[in-house]
Parts: C-alpha cells; sequence; structure tokens
C-alpha cells in the first residue's frame, strides 16, 4: 500500500513537472542526500573507529594506499618541448575562446570539488581565467602529466549492504 502510495505521488510530481520544475528537483534532491553517518568502521587489527576526525584520517590513509604517487607537474618548468619520451597526444591544443566558452556553459547548479571553488565564479570570470587555463591545459597534454590539485577528490562512503562495520 505504501509503495502503491509513493508510486503514485512520483507519478504526479512527474506529469506535473513541465509546469512545476521545482517541485520535481526538490523530490529528488531529498532522496538522492545521504541522510546516515559514516558508521562504526573497523580497522585491520579489528579496532573500532568511531570519532569523525579519526573515520576521516583512516580513509584517508586507506585511500592514499591503494593509489600511486606520481612526480608533481611543476608548470614553472615546462615549456614547449616534452619532457621526457612517454606517449603524448599530438596535435591537441585548448585554445582560449573554446576553454572560455566551456567555462561559460558551467553549471551553477554543480557542487564545488576539493578546490571550492564555485561554477558561478569560473563562469563570471571566464575570459580573465580562460588564458591561465589553456595554458595549464596544453602544458599538461605537452608534458604527459597532470597537477596533484587535480587528482584531489571528495570522497564520500555511501553504505550499500552488508556489515556497517
Amino acid at each position: 500500500m505504501i509503495r502503491q502510495a509513493r508510486k503514485n505521488y512520483e507519478s504526479r510530481i512527474i506529469q506535473q513537472a513541465e509546469y512545476k520544475p521545482k517541485r520535481l528537483f526538490h523530490y529528488i534532491n531529498s532522496r538522492l542526500k545521504n541522510k546516515d553517518p559514516v558508521a562504526v568502521l573497523m580497522d585491520g587489527n579489528g579496532v573500532e573507529v568511531v570519532e569523525n576526525c579519526d573515520k576521516a584520517e583512516y580513509l584517508g590513509r586507506f585511500f592514499a594506499s591503494v593509489f600511486t604517487r606520481e612526480p608533481e607537474l611543476q608548470l614553472d618548468h615546462v615549456n614547449s618541448a616534452v619532457i621526457d619520451a612517454r606517449p603524448v597526444l599530438e596535435y591537441i591544443i585548448f585554445q582560449e575562446p573554446l576553454v572560455e566558452l566551456e567555462l561559460r556553459n558551467l553549471k551553477e547548479a554543480k557542487s564545488s570539488g576539493p578546490d571550492d571553488i564555485p561554477a558561478k565564479f569560473l563562469k563570471e570570470l571566464a575570459s580573465e581565467l580562460s588564458k591561465p587555463l589553456a595554458h595549464i591545459f596544453n602544458s599538461s597534454f605537452e608534458s604527459g602529466k597532470l597537477p596533484s590539485e587535480w587528482k584531489a577528490a571528495n570522497i564520500y562512503p555511501i553504505y550499500k549492504s552488508g556489515a556497517r562495520s
């Protein structure tokens, strides 16, 4: 009975979406939000990790252990020559007008990345940012390396199934 009521409610929201889009997106966002805190974790020795700060440290160490470190790209020393003999993508040039266009097409509703730079800021300063970003993109493709800041990510554990510890 509850499932049928929810199905009917969702059908009504979808039917009304054309003239009440806010209602649809509000419902979708409410269903997607993770309301559960990170559960108690168990480390490799069977010790419970309870405090949020300790959980963050434990998860950070775990994720760091499964990824390899690459040397950082030093933009000060990148020039037009290929730095080493690694395979490189040829003929890819990021032109300032294209970078500016892509910045202007960013969706402001999307959340910021680890740098906390809002899309609105990037859109509003697209003409000023397009030149330095085009240089960074071209240097990255030329050298075959990414700046370390681009490898950062916000990771949120989401409980799926099985034991919560």
